[in-house]
């Protein structure tokens, strides 16, 4: 949606606001954006599937493996393309019929200011599935506001009137880089937040994640067994782990400590626990 309503709104502003040179320019961006966003979307597309795959097996070296070669190809692929597009933007024109001398002259500019700010969100689309796996899809659709429609609609109104129908690719440019600033932040709060299971701005999971818990408790004692059970909610998240799932290691921990209370009738009787990360999750 937001998508879509960038692109009423650029052709709306390259109307109004660019007169004809704009709206033919804003043409010429739409069509190799297409390109780019094929290409991206088919990176995207082979993510997703096994992304899909990890969140039940939760194993760290494949995801490690499936995160690299996505961000390196998205790094290439697209950034060949915005290349070219940026050294030989008279190559973009011919291949979309356009002939003008006065034109490409005026418009070369906008081609490689449009190109670079669509490369950026080639960039973003990889960090925003990342994050969809990592439970923050409230973020992703908040970004997705931003860099479509948010930002780029608000300045290249503004834009236009102050430098003419170049002011809507700056304001394209500037969506991308305020969005892409605001990802990285958030990724770097998500690995501080991580406590040490994720590394580095693209959210890399650490290869070595097999950190081991050991708790015991004396179950003649209910109110222990019951502390236990939220210390070891809380002590998981360094595992990684949604909630839920933190939450039903607990209640299982809970349930054994209360069994071992019901049949211990006051004598001495300590239940060990210790919790351990694998690649397939929690033993």
């Amino acid at each position: 949606v937001w998508v879509l309503l960038q692109i009423y709104g650029m052709n709306a502003l390259a109307w109004r606001g660019a007169d004809i040179d704009g709206v033919i320019l804003n043409a010429v961006c739409l069509g190799l954006n297409s390109l780019m966003s094929v290409v991206g979307g088919g990176i995207a597309e082979t993510m997703v599937p096994m992304f899909s795959v990890m969140q039940g097996a939760r194993d760290v070296r494949a995801q490690r493996f499936i995160l690299w070669r996505s961000y390196l190809l998205m790094l290439i692929f697209p950034g060949a393309i915005t290349l070219l597009a940026f050294l030989f933007p008279q190559g973009v024109f011919w291949l979309y019929g356009v002939q003008s001398d006065e034109l490409f002259t005026q418009g070369a500019e906008v081609v490689r200011i449009n190109v670079l700010g669509m490369y950026l969100l080639c960039v973003i689309l990889c960090f925003q599935l990342h994050q969809v796996l990592l439970k923050h899809p409230v973020f992703t659709n908040v970004v997705s506001f931003m860099k479509s429609f948010g930002i780029v609609i608000p300045l290249g109104w503004l834009f236009v009137r102050w430098y003419g129908y170049i002011g809507l690719w700056y304001a394209y440019l500037a969506g991308s880089v305020v969005s892409l600033t605001a990802v990285l932040l958030f990724n770097a709060y998500l690995v501080h937040a991580s406590k040490g299971a994720l590394q580095g701005p693209f959210l890399l999971p650490r290869p070595d994640e097999s950190k081991t818990l050991d708790f015991s408790v004396d179950c003649r004692d209910q109110d222990a067994v019951l502390a236990l059970s939220h210390e070891i909610i809380g002590w998981t998240d360094c595992f990684n782990l949604d909630k839920r799932t933190r939450i039903l290691i607990g209640l299982a921990v809970e349930e054994m400590g209360m069994l071992f209370h019901a049949q211990t009738e006051n004598k001495p009787h300590t239940m060990d626990v210790i919790l351990y990360r694998t690649d397939s999750g929690v033993e």
